[in-house]
Formats: structure tokens, sequence, C-alpha cells
């Protein structure tokens, strides 16, 4: 007896479609219009370019589509999330998708890798660093890298009063939170082979309160869950938080992952025995880490 994969969450379907789905519900929730199929085709295709990876050839959208789509013979046959309904043969997003405020506030992968391009990643202390970019409405982060011993031990020493997130390696799968739970979980993440680990802490004068931080957390588990296989990846499904908490929680997320691609970029490397990418998206992990939208290659010129 043959039994079917579970059905996954929207956020966890394969990035560039996922992304493309954000923002035909950003588009949607201003505007209240459907969308023609081919301009979801072609949202796809923006949005991986925007994530470095060449367009799709042939129906290979075309069929995601259809396998999106509730009521469709693809999507009946298949156990797999529902984007979109189908109105006179255009297209709307699901009312899960519209109403899901984490998964709408995640940041578009372009802006997170031009955040992490035109950030300076600059090491201050032995596994300490700081990272800086553009755009004085983005936290500046002290970052920390290293066994968890030692980072543990560098919090310990420094750190003991501030809030920020974590990612760590554990089971071959990435795993995400808050710091200030580290520590409650430490014995858990022990048990299961953790060895390495990122801290993150924004550089301000006033420490992040708990909704915002909550926030940050959440977006930035979207905007990973997206890239990395990471073990934590539920959603919750409560109220919408005040815009305040928002919209400080949103720019902490993107530069948390946005410090994580950087850090990724310059240490290969480090990066590969603490990042677990994805595998579903070919190639996800190289063309990521160029922080440059897709530039298709210049076909060499016959010569006379």
């Amino acid at each position: 007896m043959t039994t079917s994969p579970p059905t996954r969450k929207h956020h966890q379907d394969r990035p560039d479609f996922t992304a493309a789905l954000r923002t035909a519900a950003w588009t949607y929730r201003l505007t209240e219009t459907p969308f023609a199929p081919k301009d979801i085709q072609a949202e796809v295709q923006r949005a991986r370019q925007g994530m470095g990876l060449a367009p799709y050839r042939g129906g290979a959208v075309s069929d995601y589509l259809q396998r999106r789509t509730r009521g469709t013979k693809l999507q009946a046959q298949d156990n797999q999330p529902v984007h979109y309904e189908s109105v006179d043969r255009r297209l709307v997003p699901t009312a899960r998708v519209l109403q899901n405020w984490r998964f709408l506030s995640a940041a578009d992968h372009a802006e997170i890798r031009l955040t992490a391009d035109q950030g300076h990643f600059n090491e201050t202390a032995v596994g300490q660093y700081r990272f800086v970019t553009r755009g004085s409405h983005l936290p500046s982060l002290t970052v920390l890298i290293g066994t968890v011993t030692e980072v543990c031990a560098t919090v310990e020493a420094g750190f003991k009063d501030r809030r920020g997130l974590y990612l760590l390696k554990r089971n071959g799968r990435n795993y995400a939170g808050q710091t200030r739970e580290f520590h409650t979980r430490g014995r858990s993440h022990g048990a299961t082979g953790a060895e390495r680990v990122i801290f993150a802490f924004p550089d301000e004068t006033l420490p992040v309160n708990s909704d915002e931080l909550n926030v940050a957390e959440s977006l930035a588990i979207v905007s990973l869950t997206e890239l990395l296989d990471l073990e934590n990846v539920t959603l919750g499904g409560d109220a919408r938080p005040q815009p305040k908490e928002l919209r400080e929680g949103s720019l902490f997320a993107l530069t948390f992952v946005a410090a994580i691609a950087k850090w990724a970029q310059l240490h290969r490397d480090a990066g590969r025995q603490l990042l677990v990418w994805r595998t579903d998206v070919r190639g996800l992990e190289d063309a990521y880490l160029t922080l440059q939208p897709y530039t298709p290659p210049v076909a060499a010129q016959e010569q006379p």
C-alpha cells in the first residue's frame, strides 16, 4: 500500500513559485483584480530572476499553475498546496494566502539579496562581526558565529541582556529562533548534535521589545524556509501585529537574512558547514549567493 506525501503549506512550496504568489497576493489586495494566467507565469520568471535563477523554459510554469489552482485535473491528482482559485478563467490567490500576514509581510528575495550585496560584513573580533548595509531605516547587526560553546561563552561575557535571532544546524537541517530562548532549548539542541550557530543582535540603543522580536522571528522563518531545509516551519495564525511592531520586526528579519547571505557569500566553506540549502530548485545556493539578478549569458559571436 502506498501513501501520498503530506501536503506542503504554501510557504513551503518551491521558493520561486512562493515569491510569485506573494507578489500576486500583494497586488490583489491593492487592486482586487484577478490575474490572467500569463501574468502569474511572468511573475514566476521575474521571481527567478530576482533570486539569480535562469528562467524556466517550455511548459513548466503552466503545469505549476494548473497543479496549484483549485479544481483543475492536475491539482486533483497532486497532493500539493492550493495557491489560486479560478474565477472566469482568471486567477485569484486563495483566502488562506491573503489572510496570512506573516507570509505577506516577508521580504522579497530581490530585496534581501540587494540588502546583502550593499552590506559590509566585517570581523571585529574572533568569531564576532558587524553587518552594516545601506539605508538608515535598517538596523546594524552584531553577528556571532562559531561553535555553540564559543558563541554561548561570548554571549555570557558581553551580550546577556541583548535580544536577537539565531540560526543553527542540527540533524542535518537548520533551525531558527530567538536568542533569549536558546538556553531553554539548548539541551534539546545539544541532544540533536547541534555544533555551529549564528547569533545576531541589532545595534540599537533601545533593546528590541518582545512583540517586535516575535514578528522578526516569524518573518525570518518565512524567508529562511524558502531557501533552507528548515526544521521549524509552522506559521501561527494570530492577529496582525501593530504597525510599529510589524515595521521594526520586518526590518530586523530582512537584515538578519541578508547578513546570513552576505556571510555565506564571503565564507563559502564555512557557510556550507552550517547552511542546508533546499535541493528542489536546481542551483539555488550558487545562484542566490551571487547576490545579483540573473543575466543571460552573452552568446558568442561568430567570426566573419
